[in-house]
């Protein structure tokens, strides 16, 4: 009997321990990540459609990037996209689609992109030209981006058994339920010259930061965490008053007359943990919308390309 029950307790232990933790990701997608991504953002679409936030929020709201691919694909986003990843070096970006694509998508795109030209690269077809495209790769995966970083993801995709190691371990601060994640490291994150005139030293502490990630979970409210992880724990001081000081001058001039704004920048605290600096959300379902803006308000600087038309 004792042997049974310890039997029972180690297959229970090994159990747990094989527990991948980090987002689920279509193994499809996450082994085509060349090595010298910088960058991935994860949208869950399947199960994000299923969700009541999704469904009173959310279901009549344009979403860019879910939007855009769709587009390109010829399909309908809410019902034949499952999964989307970005992919970005920091130079060049794509973002891969698994779902149900038709077998006709790919001569239809040749037609309605007017101007845009097949060509055919080690087994695949793209359709676009020098700069951008649109590339099949079966009837369950789809990518669009720039030109070059679809050839990367292809010259890649026999090189690599997923994400670098420094990404992958970001990936594992991201929990299972996460609709909508991120995670990046590589060269300093950089904001625009201009950003200083309104920001000061918040800029050059911004650049400081490494390595990072990001979530949301919809499930049962609206709850997120961000990560920035800032070369010493000097600049991560100042990062988190930084960042405290914006939040507070929100609060006191931007959501001054909007009440929705007020109630975003309320659900949201700042905290220092070494060189981590973490941003929380914990927000009531109706500021999905408003949160959304708020994070997609400088989406146009960093648009996935389209083929041209």
């Amino acid at each position: 009997m004792k042997t049974l029950v310890l039997l029972v307790g180690v297959v229970l232990l090994v159990g747990c321990n094989s527990t991948v933790p980090g987002p689920v990701v279509d193994p499809a997608m996450i082994t085509l990540v060349p090595p010298d991504t910088t960058m991935l953002i994860g949208v869950r679409v399947e199960d994000l459609v299923k969700t009541s936030i999704y469904q009173r929020y959310l279901a009549d709201r344009p979403i860019a990037p879910l939007d855009e691919f769709a587009k390109q694909i010829g399909v309908d986003p809410r019902k034949n996209v499952w999964e989307l990843l970005y992919i970005s070096n920091g130079k060049e970006r794509a973002l891969l689609g698994r779902g149900k694509f038709s077998n006709e998508a790919e001569p239809r795109l040749e037609i309605e992109a007017k101007g845009a030209k097949r060509t055919g690269y080690r087994g695949f077809s793209l359709v676009g030209d020098d700069e951008a495209a649109v590339m099949l790769m079966g009837p369950s995966m789809a990518g669009i981006g720039d030109t070059a970083a679809l050839k990367r993801i292809i010259d890649t995709r026999d090189k690599t058994n997923g994400p670098p190691a420094v990404l992958t371990e970001r990936m594992k601060e991201i929990p299972k339920t996460a609709a909508l994640w991120t995670v990046y490291a590589g060269p300093p994150m950089t904001l625009p010259p201009d950003a200083s005139a309104n920001m000061g030293n918040l800029v050059k502490i911004v650049n400081s930061v490494e390595s990072g990630s990001f979530y949301l979970d919809v499930h049962a409210g609206v709850s997120g965490k961000g990560t920035g992880i800032a070369a010493s724990e000097a600049d991560a001081k100042e990062l988190q008053g930084g960042m405290r000081g914006l939040l507070g001058i929100g609060r006191l001039v931007g959501a001054k007359d909007d009440v929705r704004l007020q109630r975003l920048f309320d659900g949201m605290r700042v905290t220092q943990e070494g060189k981590n600096v973490n941003l929380y959300i914990e927000e009531q379902e109706d500021a999905i919308t408003t949160l959304l803006d708020f994070m997609l308000s400088g989406q146009g600087r960093n648009a996935i390309p389209a083929p041209k038309q």
